[in-house]
């Protein structure tokens, strides 16, 4: 991770950009220091995580009362069975409760297995005097209703492009690095609304000409550029598998749409595409792929759509 990202990461509540209700809501319960299970979502890169350091900070005089995990690694029964479940059996230390940090509880490749979910239920019911959860996710709605249920749920919104234009002045000024806001501008089209995306993008372009710090436009473009590519291979994927998906339910008004994204993807190749593919869930259009390949080697994705379109 960036060194800007951590460098600027906020370490108290005041510095976080949040609405004023969710900030006070979140002020309540720090100064109480009494918080309930919290399941914080919202996009990437709206301070989540971060938000949930700053609890944790200050609600807890003990750092051994508080065990991290991240969901996308430790997601299945058995990190409840060796590491949650013997860590909140141990009674706190100089502290009212333990707590359990999870990130990416939810994450579509990744997340808490549907097992350790309904593990994790009776868990939070038995241990509910001294301990805590917290869980972090950009889809709550991966997660069981009745687990959901039991946790009191703030959604993190996105800042506003003002406020993460704000953010990378105040940045490049404390770092003295020159810009204008155009340049900061392009940064914050192109990964709004992560922040942690604007600042790594932000520290990519950085240079140093006669002891002076800059953003290059040249090395910005560049990374724009990387960026908008890898969207578009994605975009291609997810394309052309829903178009295959629903190619018997396409209707003339439909197909009166499909330019706009063709425009986009049309240059890409088609073993690009291919690599990205389920090979158990679309082994059929894959095998497709293959096939018009060996009719013609240099066919395209437009060769590929038209296929597919004529396909029963």
């Amino acid at each position: 991770m960036g060194l800007l990202v951590e460098k600027y990461r906020p370490d108290s509540l005041e510095h976080v950009v949040l609405p004023y209700y969710v900030k006070e809501k979140i002020k309540q319960m720090i100064e109480s220091k009494n918080i309930p299970n919290l399941l914080l979502y919202g996009p990437p890169g709206t301070g989540k995580t971060t938000i949930a350091r700053i609890i944790i900070k200050n609600v807890l005089n003990n750092e051994k009362n508080v065990l991290i995990l991240n969901a996308s690694d430790d997601r299945g029964i058995d990190v409840i069975r060796n590491k949650i479940t013997p860590f909140i059996s141990v009674k706190p230390a100089n502290d009212n409760f333990r707590i359990v940090f999870m990130e990416e509880v939810g994450a579509p490749q990744g997340g808490l297995t549907m097992a350790a979910q309904s593990a994790l239920l009776n868990i939070i019911e038995d241990k509910h005097t001294y301990a805590r959860f917290i869980m972090t996710t950009n889809f709550p709605e991966r997660l069981l209703p009745s687990l959901r249920s039991r946790f009191v749920q703030i959604k993190i919104e996105e800042m506003q492009k003002n406020d993460m234009l704000d953010r990378l002045r105040y940045i490049c000024e404390q770092e003295q690095i020159q810009y204008d806001d155009q340049q900061l501008m392009k940064i914050i089209n192109t990964t709004y609304p992560n922040m942690r995306n604007a600042l790594q993008l932000l520290e990519g372009c950085i240079v140093q000409r006669a002891n002076v710090k800059l953003i290059d436009d040249n090395l910005l473009t560049k990374a724009i550029a990387e960026i908008y590519s890898i969207n578009r291979i994605e975009l291609s994927k997810q394309f052309i598998v829903a178009l295959w998906k629903n190619r018997k339910n396409f209707t003339k008004e439909t197909i009166k749409t499909l330019p706009f994204v063709i425009d986009r993807i049309e240059d890409i190749p088609i073993e690009t595409v291919m690599q990205l593919l389920d090979k158990k869930d679309e082994l059929e259009l894959i095998e497709m792929m293959i096939d018009l390949r060996k009719k013609n080697k240099d066919a395209s994705l437009i060769d590929l759509i038209a296929q597919i379109l004529n396909s029963e």
